[in-house]
């Protein structure tokens, strides 16, 4: 099983290669990149062999019609999804180059966020939460303490913000 949950902001999609197998089950959702986590609709892509079995072990109604309907619409408007999908490409290059130089460790993303590493990255999150800045830290994790999650928001305004505050606070020392 292949859990494709961050493949549309990619640079490159496995699926092709994927499909050549007859034992890989590719699992996607339109949580992420469609911005439909509520209505908890995913797909899976199977060889014919193994996709029967996939109904056999799932629930008689697994999702709501209501959910399909806007999964379908959500399908539909391809053009608004391309435009978030490049904005976000264009986020991501960014943030990454912003922190690498204001000091903080970044690691490669294929996703909608960036993880970086810094010297007090609970104080970096206490600080853009201040400014109303949420990000995800792992204080409850010793050996992930030092990360902070930092998603994307795919729009302009907010992510200007978001470098912004980033600016502020990393070039007043804490790193």
């Amino acid at each position: 099983m292949v859990d494709l949950a961050y493949i549309e902001f990619a640079e490159e999609d496995p699926t092709p290669r994927l499909l050549a197998l007859d034992n890989v089950v590719m699992i996607r959702t339109f949580s992420k990149a469609f911005g439909l986590a509520g209505l908890r609709v995913g797909y899976a892509i199977a060889p014919p062999a193994v996709a029967p079995w996939l109904r056999t072990v799932g629930g008689p109604y697994p999702v709501s019609t209501v959910s399909l309907s806007l999964a379908g619409r959500a399908l539909g408007n391809a053009a608004w999804r391309e435009t978030f999908l490049e904005q976000i490409h264009v986020e991501r290059s960014r943030l990454t180059e912003l922190l690498g130089a204001l000091g903080a460790e970044t690691f490669e993303s294929q996703a909608n966020f960036v993880t970086a590493r810094f010297t007090d990255a609970e104080g970096v999150r206490e600080r853009l939460a201040d400014r109303g800045i949420r990000v995800r830290g792992f204080s409850n994790h010793p050996e992930l303490s030092a990360f902070l999650r930092i998603s994307l928001p795919g729009d302009t305004h907010a992510f200007a913000r978001l470098t912004a505050a980033l600016q502020d606070i990393l070039k007043e020392g804490t790193r």
